[in-house]
């Protein structure tokens, strides 16, 4: 992406993860089979990631794979990222566990 492109875009905070991602790769006028190619993962991965449909995906991989699309894009991915479900499973502490 060009440094005009990428100057011009900006995360709207009130979207979804997902809108947002798609967003970015439409105004990159990256088509999602191109990006599914570059970071070689299969389009319908990236499809569900815009699509918000984290089920399909491990939390892990849904986090990992916005933030390389922000990358290959050349866009900061923390407002993505920061928009995801964390996925960290919870770990009680001794203060709980004594409850």
């Amino acid at each position: 992406m060009n440094q005009a492109v990428k100057a011009s875009y900006q995360f709207d905070a009130s979207q979804t993860p997902g809108q947002m991602l798609r967003g970015l790769r439409e105004h990159a006028g990256v088509e999602l089979e191109v990006l599914a190619a570059a970071l070689k993962v299969p389009p319908q991965k990236i499809d569900a990631l815009e699509q918000d449909n984290l089920t399909s995906l491990p939390a892990y991989f849904a986090r990992g794979l916005a933030a390389n699309i922000c990358r290959y894009l050349e866009a900061d991915p923390p407002p993505v990222r920061g928009q995801r479900p964390d996925g960290k499973p919870r770990t009680g502490t001794d203060k709980e566990s004594t409850k």
